[in-house]
């Protein structure tokens, strides 16, 4: 089916929500929202694998592209003043599917929500263009409660970022252009241009009694940086690093973290081996990095 096709379907889609609430929109400009919303199934189609690209199948099942489709619709109203709508859009679609997006938050071209439930983007959330996000995401404020009215209180992203299921981006923070977060992430600082992954959860590793507490690692500067928590690493008696089999001998080493050079990275098969051995205690520990 055509491209004109497909946007007069979109149009049909938009109308029947529309209906719900006792408005049509004929007679309304809204060619800037269909040519948006065709560029989001578009993405959905050329990113998500199971639906085969096929942009019919995604708007007539998907109800992850229909809550951004709606959001978009609520967006539109709410730009246009029509607060009221824009919230009972908002909150029918959180019924619906399980996935809330404020319609005063910004979100640019080519968004894809994949998967999506309980997914929350607040009110002040800027998002860039080309951006992806799966399910359970946060972009919520810094404050429980008490936050104040016409302040920015929610992450600004930037565009062609990735953020990995069940993460949580908290507070007036900026994320920059071409970053990938990775699953169970706690975000509350900005996060520079072209880091390739975070990652803030425990994982604490034990032999012998030595105790190495691993607490994530990013990509920087052509780096890759390894964090740790309550342990010296300059204390170590050795530390080895093995990357696709290959040993690493220009290792970076400072109290709590670890770094190397990318380039020992390969593409989708990256797992890393690091061995501590300090006294009489050793304690091994195996990360895979996510590209």
């Amino acid at each position: 089916m055509d491209k004109l096709a497909i946007k007069a379907l979109i149009y049909n889609k938009i109308e029947q929500i529309i209906l719900l609430f006792g408005i049509s929109i004929k007679g309304l400009d809204t060619n800037e929202l269909v040519d948006t919303s065709f560029s989001d199934l578009y993405s959905y189609a050329k990113k998500d694998p199971s639906y085969k690209n096929d942009m019919i199948r995604i708007l007539d099942c998907s109800l992850s592209y229909k809550a951004v489709l709606v959001y978009r619709v609520a967006h539109y109203f709410y730009l246009k003043n029509h607060i009221d709508l824009a919230t009972k859009l908002s909150e029918y679609s959180k019924v619906l599917t399980n996935i809330e997006i404020h319609p005063a938050a910004t979100i640019g071209k080519n968004f894809v929500l994949d998967h999506g439930v309980g997914t929350v983007i607040g009110e002040t959330v800027i998002i860039g263009d080309d951006c992806y996000i799966l399910q359970e995401v946060i972009l919520g404020s810094g404050k429980i409660a008490n936050n104040e009215h016409g302040q920015r209180r929610h992450p600004a992203i930037g565009n062609r970022v990735e953020i990995g299921g069940f993460a949580c981006l908290y507070g007036c923070i900026n994320i920059g252009d071409d970053v990938k977060i990775s699953p169970r992430a706690i975000i509350k600082k900005d996060i520079n241009s072209n880091v390739r992954v975070i990652v803030t959860s425990v994982l604490q590793v034990e032999k012998n009694d030595l105790k190495v507490k691993y607490t994530g690692y990013c990509m920087l500067n052509n780096n890759i940086n390894i964090f740790f928590r309550d342990c010296n690493l300059t204390t170590m008696d050795s530390i080895r690093i093995v990357c696709n089999k290959q040993e690493i001998t220009n290792i970076g080493i400072l109290e709590n973290q670890l770094s190397f050079p990318v380039h020992y990275l390969v593409e989708n098969d990256d797992k890393i081996i690091i061995c501590f051995k300090n006294r009489d205690a050793e304690a091994e520990l195996s990360i895979d990095i996510i590209n």
